[in-house]
Order: C-alpha cells, then sequence, then structure tokens
C-alpha cells in the first residue's frame, strides 16, 4: 500500500498524528511555540556538542508522557542568504524518513491504518528566507512525495496561512490534474463531484460518530459501555437497546454525575485528520450528532471558524455548525437517553427543520456514519421527510452517505440518497476510513479555487503567465492609493481584492487603510 500526501489549514500542534516534526534554526533551539500544552517537557532543548555545533540536524525527543501524543522531532530546517533551500530540504527529508523507519511496527497514536507524519510549511515563515515561497513550496511537495513513494507512510503538510494552503493545493494540481491514484477507483467520479458542488457553495456535511474515532474518542457503544462500568453495567447486545440502556445508567449514576461522565469520555485534545480536511473545505453548513467539540476546533485552527448553534448567533456568510444532540460544554443539553429523545422531538422540531431545508437547497454528503447507529434512522427518516415535502427533489439524489456496512438494496430505496459503500475486507474499518480521508482531500483540493496569493508576489514561481497581470493590477492600485486616498470607491475597490494579496506586505498598508 502506497503512501498519501494530504494537505489542511490548521496547526500542526493541534492534529492527532503519529510523528511530526519542531523546526529548529541551525543551532537555536525550536521555540516553545511549536510544542503542545502537553509536551511542556519535550522542549527541553538538545545542548550537546553534537546539535549546537556539529553536523547533527535531526534528533528524536520523544512523545509526551501522557502517551496520547505524536513523537516529536526537531529539525534544523531553516534557510536564509547564508543556508540554501537545498539544505533545509535535507533536514526534512532526513526527519521524514527517520520518522517512518521509527514507526514501523510502533503502536501508533492516530489509529489509523497507515502511520501519519505531520509537518509544517517547511522554509515560508518570517524568521527564513522566506521573500519567496514559491521555491520552497515546490521543494517541499517533491521531497514529501518522494518520502511516501518510499516508505509505507502517509504525511501530511499542515498549512497555517489560507494564501500558502492556496499555493499548496494549485501546484499539487498542476502536479497531478486527476484525482489521486492512491483512492479507489469507485470513488474517482465522486470526489470531482462533490468538489465542484462544494466550489459552487451548493455541499453541506453532516458528520457521524465515526469521523472522531481517530481522534481517540469512542463509538456510541464504547461510550456508553466506558460510563456504565462506573456502576458494574454491560452494555447489551443489540445497538437498537442503546437509548434504553442509556436510561438505566442514568438512572444508577444520576442525571448530573452521568453527563460529566459522557461529556469527559468525548473530549480530546488533538482533532483528526478528517476534522482538518472538513474545517479545510469551502463549505459554510455543517450538521453533527457529536458532543465533542473537535470539528469547531479544527475549524478555529484553519482561521475559519465555526458559529455553533443553537446557542450562537449567525450573521451573514459566516460558517454555521448546527449541534443536534448537544455539546460537551452544555451537559444538560446531550441528548442520549430516552426522556432526551422525547424532549428532542418536541423543542428542536425547528433545528430538524433546518436538516431538511440543507437536504433541500443543497447536496449533503454523510461522513462518519455506521448503519447499525440507531441515530442513522431517525436522520434518513428527515431525508425522506424533506423529499416528500419538495416535489421538485422526488426522484433525485438529496445527498450522499459513505458507508462501510452491506445495505440491502429494499433499504436504499427508502431515501433519496445515494449510498456509496467504501469496500474493504467486513472487520477491518481503518483502511476504508482512510480512503474515505484521501476521497476528502482530493474533493478539498479540487474544490481550492487557487485565487488567494496571486497578487502575492512572494508566489510569482507559481504563476509565471500572471506576473505580467499582477503588476499591472498592483501600479493600478497604487496610483489609486496615492491619489485618492480617502475615496470610498478606492476603498471597496482594495476590499474586493483584498482576498487576492495574500500576506505581501508591499501590499497590506494599502489595503489596510481606510
Amino acid at each position: 500500500m502506497s503512501g498519501h500526501v494530504f494537505v489542511v489549514r490548521g496547526d500542526v500542534q493541534r492534529l492527532r498524528c503519529d510523528a511530526r516534526l519542531a523546526p529548529a534554526y541551525e543551532a537555536n533551539p525550536p521555540d516553545v511555540s511549536w510544542f503542545h500544552p502537553d509536551e511542556s517537557e519535550l522542549h527541553a532543548t538538545p545542548a550537546d556538542e553534537s546539535w549546537m555545533g556539529g553536523e547533527e540536524r535531526v534528533r528524536s525527543l520523544g512523545s509526551s508522557s501522557s502517551k496520547l501524543g505524536p513523537a516529536v522531532w526537531v529539525a534544523k530546517v531553516g534557510f536564509d542568504r547564508f543556508i540554501q533551500l537545498s539544505r533545509a530540504m535535507e533536514g526534512v527529508s532526513e526527519f521524514l524518513t527517520r520518522a517512518a523507519t521509527a514507526l514501523k511496527g510502533a503502536s501508533r497514536v492516530s489509529g489509523r491504518s497507515q502511520p501519519l507524519i505531520a509537518l509544517h510549511v517547511v522554509a515560508t515563515g518570517k524568521k527564513n528566507a522566506a521573500l519567496r515561497k514559491d521555491d520552497a513550496i515546490v521543494a517541499l511537495l517533491n521531497c514529501v512525495d518522494a518520502c511516501v513513494a518510499q516508505h509505507d507512510v502517509d504525511v501530511v503538510i499542515v498549512a497555517s496561512e489560507e494564501e500558502t494552503y492556496a499555493a499548496l493545493q494549485v501546484t499539487r494540481s498542476m502536479q497531478r490534474s486527476g484525482v489521486s491514484p492512491t483512492l479507489d477507483l469507485p470513488l474517482h467520479a465522486l470526489a470531482r463531484e462533490l468538489a465542484v458542488k462544494a466550489r459552487e457553495g451548493n455541499l453541506s456535511v453532516l458528520v457521524g460518530a465515526g469521523l472522531s474515532v481517530n481522534a481517540g474518542l469512542p463509538n456510541w457503544r464504547v461510550l456508553l459501555s466506558n460510563v456504565a462500568q462506573a456502576v458494574n453495567l454491560r452494555a447489551p447486545e443489540s445497538d437498537e437497546d442503546l437509548v434504553r440502556f442509556a436510561s438505566w445508567v442514568e438512572q444508577s449514576m444520576g442525571p448530573r454525575a452521568f453527563r460529566t461522565a459522557i461529556a469527559d469520555q468525548c473530549r480530546a485534545t488533538r482533532y483528526a485528520l478528517g476534522h482538518a480536511l472538513l474545517g479545510s473545505m469551502p463549505i459554510r453548513e455543517f450538521v453533527t450528532l457529536n458532543y465533542d467539540a473537535l470539528l469547531e476546533e479544527a475549524a478555529k485552527a484553519a482561521k475559519a471558524p465555526l458559529v455553533v448553534i443553537p446557542h450562537g448567533r449567525i450573521s451573514a456568510g459566516q460558517r454555521w455548525l448546527l449541534k443536534l444532540h448537544g455539546s460537551v460544554d452544555r451537559c444538560d443539553d446531550i441528548v442520549i437517553t430516552e426522556r432526551d429523545y422525547e424532549r428532542f422531538d418536541d423543542w428542536r422540531a425547528a433545528f430538524r427543520g433546518v436538516v431538511e431545508a440543507q437536504l433541500i437547497t443543497r447536496h449533503m454528503l454523510f461522513v462518519g456514519f455506521g448503519m447499525a447507529d440507531p441515530n442513522v434512522a431517525r436522520v434518513l427518516e428527515s431525508v425522506a421527510r424533506a423529499a416528500r415535502r419538495d416535489e421538485g427533489k422526488q426522484g433525485t439524489s438529496v445527498g450522499t452517505l459513505l458507508h462501510f456496512d452491506a445495505i440491502a438494496e429494499q433499504e436504499k430505496q427508502k431515501y433519496p440518497l445515494s449510498f456509496v459503500h467504501v469496500a474493504g475486507q467486513e472487520n477491518d474499518i481503518a483502511p476504508r476510513a482512510r480512503q474515505i480521508e484521501i476521497l476528502l482531500d482530493d474533493v478539498a483540493r479540487l474544490a481550492e479555487d487557487g485565487t488567494h496569493h496571486l497578487l502575492d508576489r512572494r508566489f510569482d514561481g507559481l504563476h509565471p503567465a500572471e506576473v505580467a497581470v499582477r503588476e499591472q493590477v498592483a501600479g493600478f492600485l497604487t496610483n489609486l492609493h496615492a491619489t485618492h486616498p480617502d475615496s470610498r470607491l478606492r476603498h471597496e475597490i482594495m476590499q474586493r481584492l483584498r482576498p487576492l494579496m495574500g500576506g505581501d506586505s508591499k501590499l497590506i498598508p494599502m489595503f489596510d487603510s481606510k
């Protein structure tokens, strides 16, 4: 099985992975900002002669004492006018090779079928010779591609800025025009279809518990089993009886203790790759049955936050997440027992209407659902109800449900959905979950319009044909700023073009002036 290169927006310290890079600038230590809060003991910098003055470029720092975090490696990957870019990439290559070798046969924090190694967009920060980010992006992608071709690992590149993320995705698309060769053939057409819908603003996502499993969180059965151990109760054989079982556990523990225990089981310090991929996409509407806050955290790290409803207020243009079954930060709202579902049917009817409206006006992608989950039946009934209300949708698919389970044709006919079976061995879910991650990665790449850096001089090498146009636009803007600094029209033009200029320091003062 060959490796795959993923690209996301976010914070590399907050992403759950098996190994990651903490950069150092030659003999200098890595900055404390490159360490997760639970990795404080790892910030003890290598200070011996071999590291400070020698040729050693990469060193393992181990993992945090909590054992929940990745193996952290420090590597000298900075470059400036005295250090060539190729020298920095040598540090990246050595890190990837040594990390991949160390992960062979080792237990995986990520819980994935393939080890996952994470790194930021090396050699593009303020301390580096980052006047030209284009060369660094191409060199990094080539370096990572070589690693996954040689080693049986996946690598995720985490971009912290929108313009850098756009440049990465555009460069990947230039290198590979179609979908990923590591994606199963039946999913190729789906990746293209979903990307078009996302780019046009016509895709919404309904997220199930399966997405959070790779963040170390339990599925619904395991969640209840873990909590029930406190009162010596065992979960029933049938998933259909889990709601009744939850009621028994609550009665035994008491409502407050039960809900606090449920919330504690649904907290994690790092979000999974699937959360990061969804949070990076140009999708504005999400719905979830999950209690955890991982999708919100991934979107916030991508600098594209989600307003959480029903408690948050949405302004025009904002992205939002509807949490139908409550959240860990509001234990009393969690929907899990028979009484909760009765209450849910009453006072959350309006929010079910939001879901049904999404099914009518958008194409909804269902991710992370198992057909044995009793919650799925309730959601699918909303799908059928929405289709019955909208005559124009009858006979057409209002969404796509990705699933691992075998579903009878007769069952599929009940709902106006496209059921996409992710093939694989029946009891081996991890490789199929990875296929969904690769699918989401292709959708994110193909959906990226690639415009957020076109006025940024640091990326000129990626679009040589656009340089002359960019110079004319920049000249026009400079002249307009000088001659009409107080014009409302000038300000409006600047604001309309602001998304195209990335972080170009020469243009920022003009855009930010009023």
